[in-house]
């Protein structure tokens, strides 16, 4: 079971639009949470440059297994 809050004002400002679906779960006026990342390139887990915007609690793209914030997200 799902509970969904709506944004009264969200409905009804793109209820005229027809590709709107509020049913739907990826958008529309339903509030979601972000999507994780996709990467367009080739995530190097040697290369630092190549791995973007890391979350502090995401797990370190080096493979270390340790969280980003305790493995190279150090300062």
């Amino acid at each position: 079971m799902q509970e969904v809050h709506e944004d009264p004002a969200l409905a009804s400002r793109l209820s005229d639009d027809p590709a709107f679906d509020p049913a739907d779960p990826d958008g529309g006026g339903v509030a979601t949470l972000p999507r994780p990342r996709t990467a367009k390139t080739a995530l190097n887990p040697n290369d630092p440059s190549t791995w973007g915007k890391v979350a502090r609690n995401a797990p370190c793209p080096c493979g270390s297994g340790k969280k980003f914030k305790r493995c190279h997200g150090r300062v």
